[in-house]
């Protein structure tokens, strides 16, 4: 329970940086989850418009249609990579569902201002419960890949070998750092089976850059074809 409220804060913090990148419920209904955008359809006009200019009258009208938006996202068996996940999307599915009873009932008996005090947190767990649809953060993993596609898609083909050494090099760099990061918290319950796929990533590193010092181009390119396959088979698994 402690990992989950962990996660759960985390997810809470992330929203405000996510808002940048587009809503959370559009990307959730990018990734497949149609019916986040669906609800996101009442929920966007009630949030924006309705509750801060007080409209009280479309703030209750929304509660059966937010009823009735909600049967989908209940029926939702989404895949989630983890089981810290699961269970972080689960809790905040139950939560959420909660809050749309109340709010519904709270419409129904005509109470302004419970709807008005609840639209906020019902807002709230609309978010969080779709942000953990959302790929997995993992920024140094993020790096490294950026580097590795570099050199694949950039370096190689145009037989940059000067390219090839600085960015072999800053991939190093990039897989030490990555080796020494604590895991993210979702993935920290498989850590001792992604520990060692990640050590297997950076002797692939390292043969690269042994590879290019030696002028081996041939065996640099085995090296970061493996490692792209690796590297795409954990993204798969576990981002």
């Amino acid at each position: 329970m402690k990992s989950l409220v962990i996660v759960v804060s985390l997810l809470l913090i992330g929203v405000g940086t996510q808002a940048q990148e587009g809503c959370l419920a559009d990307r959730a209904a990018a990734a497949g989850h149609a019916p986040f955008e669906a609800f996101h359809q009442i929920m966007a006009p009630a949030w924006h418009q309705a509750w801060p200019n007080k409209d009280y009258d479309a703030l209750l009208a929304v509660g059966p249609r937010f009823v009735e938006a909600f049967t989908a996202i209940a029926k939702l068996a989404p895949k989630l990579k983890t089981a810290a996940r699961r269970r972080a999307f689960d809790e905040r599915r139950q939560q959420f569902s909660d809050l749309v009873a109340r709010y519904a009932d709270a419409c129904r008996q005509g109470d302004t201002a419970l709807v008005y005090k609840l639209m906020p947190d019902l807002h709230e767990a609309f978010e969080v419960t779709a942000a953990v649809l959302l790929p997995i953060s993992y920024p140094e993993f993020e790096g490294l890949i950026v580097t590795l596609d570099l050199i694949i898609q950039t370096h190689l083909p145009n037989n940059n070998v000067e390219g090839l050494v600085g960015s072999t090099e800053t991939l190093l760099a990039k897989m030490e750092t990555l080796i020494e990061a604590p895991l993210p918290l979702d993935l920290r319950e498989q850590e001792a089976v992604i520990r060692p796929k990640l050590e297997m990533m950076r002797q692939l590193v390292l043969h690269m850059l042994e590879s290019l010092y030696q002028s081996n181009i041939k065996e640099h390119i085995i090296y970061a074809t493996e490692l792209k396959t690796l590297s795409d088979e954990f993204t798969a698994l576990y981002i």
